[in-house]
């Protein structure tokens, strides 16, 4: 999901946001980055945006969700953090 959240370019609604989200895990999964499939569902990525939304990374306007560019190093570093703490993990 952080991959998919930093690859927003312009707002977007919620829906296109977790089927983008979905694709890019189905990709993962088939490239047996994520072995399990639980691990993709579209419950956790809902989750995951609204993390998101709590952290202000996201902002809302007009019915669709864009990226807090004055965040983006945050995420980007969050996503580092997570990438580096899980490599030694198969699970993620």
């Amino acid at each position: 999901a952080l991959r998919t959240l930093l690859g927003i370019t312009s707002p977007t609604t919620e829906r296109d946001f977790l089927s983008r989200a979905q694709k890019v895990g189905e990709k993962l999964f088939q490239l047996r980055e994520i072995e399990r499939k639980e691990a993709i569902s579209r419950l956790n990525f809902m989750g995951a945006l609204r993390w998101f939304s709590a952290q202000k990374w996201l902002l809302e306007e007009n019915d669709k969700i864009k990226l807090n560019s004055e965040r983006v190093s945050e995420i980007e570093n969050w996503l580092v953090w997570i990438i580096s703490l899980l490599s030694g993990v198969r699970h993620f």
